[in-house]
Order: structure tokens, then sequence, then C-alpha cells
């Protein structure tokens, strides 16, 4: 695939976890003589760090290098065998929307946003006659990332595809000063709680203090986060990616519907193997 070009959002496995399997889709040569395939990362992603060990930096299992020094080598050492592997070209990108980029003849604007509040994760806009962002994995918009591609400040987005990871609310209730421990909302994911009644499911002892545990089930939604955001941006269509088993796919498209027939927004859950053409 000559045309084939990838641009990494952040050094988790979910998302590098593949890139040893890119030499599936390029050409063979015994002697890896093949055009690399550009990579685009941020540095951080590469080589991020997990501190000081004593007087030098220790790079982070996460990073790429550390994951991947077979695929990093730019050349072998002596006496190394030849293997196939994937023959990647590493692009550094900068994590900033006023940094864009171009891969395969389009312009990307990164879109860093909170993956946690330790970490920054990138998403991407691009696309000039189709406005399109892709945000895979976050847990809170950073002011300037949300103006960029807003309607109110950007301009309208013609689609929005975001994370959604769970939907279910757990919530802990506990002596004061603990009083509630709110769990809906993932520390390191949009979520899409479904809220309205607590039912306890059983009382123990936690981390030292008697807590009440109670799950709300399905009812209405109040407003969740994933929704609230798609609210704010007002794209003119909102696909949500990323969810896990909790979610009944037509069930919840159907809340979804009335969700975007209320709202003006249509908003869906993609699905494996969903195609959206667009001109961009």
């Amino acid at each position: 695939m000559d045309e084939l070009q990838i641009i990494l959002t952040h050094e988790h496995a979910d998302a590098v976890l593949g890139l040893d399997d890119i030499r599936a889709v390029q050409p063979f040569s015994p002697t890896n003589d093949i055009s690399p395939t550009p990579i685009y990362l941020t540095q951080d992603s590469m080589n991020s760090s997990s501190g000081c060990a004593g007087p030098h930096i220790s790079l982070s299992p996460d990073s790429i290098a550390v994951k991947f020094p077979y695929l990093v080598q730019k050349k072998l050492k002596e006496g190394q065998e030849i293997r196939r592997v994937a023959q990647l070209d590493w692009k550094i990108i900068e994590g900033n929307h006023e940094k864009p980029f171009v891969a395969s003849g389009l312009q990307f604007v990164p879109l860093p946003v909170m993956h946690g509040e330790d970490y920054v994760a990138l998403g991407f806009c691009f696309g000039e006659k189709c406005k399109v962002a892709y945000i895979s994995d976050i847990s809170r918009f950073l002011p300037a990332t949300e103006s960029v591609i807003s309607k109110a400040g950007g301009g309208q987005l013609d689609l929005l595809i975001l994370d959604t990871l769970y939907k279910a609310k757990i919530r802990a209730r506990a002596p004061p000063p603990l009083n509630v421990i709110d769990n809906g909302s993932h520390n390191t994911h949009f979520c899409f709680p479904q809220v309205n009644y607590m039912i306890p499911l059983v009382f123990c002892i936690s981390s030292g203090f008697p807590c009440i545990f109670a799950f709300s089930f399905d009812s209405n939604c109040r407003f969740p986060k994933t929704l609230d955001a798609v609210k704010r941006i007002c794209p003119k269509r909102a696909l949500l990616v990323g969810m896990t088993h909790e979610f009944d796919h037509l069930r919840d498209n159907t809340f979804l519907a009335e969700w975007s027939r209320r709202e003006g927004i249509p908003v869906q859950l993609a699905h494996d193997g969903l195609r959206v053409p667009m001109d961009l």
C-alpha cells in the first residue's frame, strides 16, 4: 500500500500495538529494502518519560521507543540478523492546534485533550470542503481545543467523531466528610451514563470506611458528559465511538435518535465497518 500513512493519537497500548503488524500490508523484501510507512506522532509518544532514575531520565514503558525498539532503530548492530519487521518513517509533530501538518495530502490540526488529568492525548481536525474532528480518548476538553472545533469558535464541524466509553453510573455513599464518591464519569474517557434513580446493591468495608454502592438503571439521560460536549460544539452530525459491551446498539441508538430530534443535532453510535462518504 504505497499511500498508507498513519497518525497516532497517543502511545497507550490500545492505540499502538498494531504497529508491528504493518508489515502485513507492506511489500515483502527479505532485506527490508522497501519504502517505509510514515508514522506521525509527538516526541512525548516516541520517548515519554516516567521521571528521573538517579541522574538519568527513565523512559516510560508506554513509550514507542521502549515498546518497539526494533522498529525505531536505524541500523542493525554488528552481528544482528536481518528480520522482517515493519519499515517505518517516524515523523515528529507538535501537539498544538497552531502547528498543523500534512499527511496523505490532507492538512491535520492537532487537538490536545485531557485523557485523565495527568495525560494529554491528541485528536485531529481535518478537511477543507468538509470539516471533520476525530477524538478517540478524552476525559476533558481544553478550552482552546474546544474553541477550534466549536460552531461558536472555529466554525461548525460537518462531523464530530467522539469518545464515549461507559454508560453505567456507579456511586458510593460514605460517611462525612467523604459523602458521595461518584464514578459515573470515567477519569480518562468521556462517558454516556443513564441517570435517574439508584438502587443499593451491597454494604461493605472499602478503604477503611463503610460504603454503600448503588447502581443507576437506564431511565433518562440528564445531559451526560458526551452529549454535553456535543451540544457545546454543535456539529452538523456526531458519531460516538469506543463503547464497551454495556451498550445495546439498537436500544441506545433509539435513545440517541430521540435526543437528536429534541436537540437538532444527529448523534448515533458508530459500528464496525461503518463508512461515511465525505468530500474532504
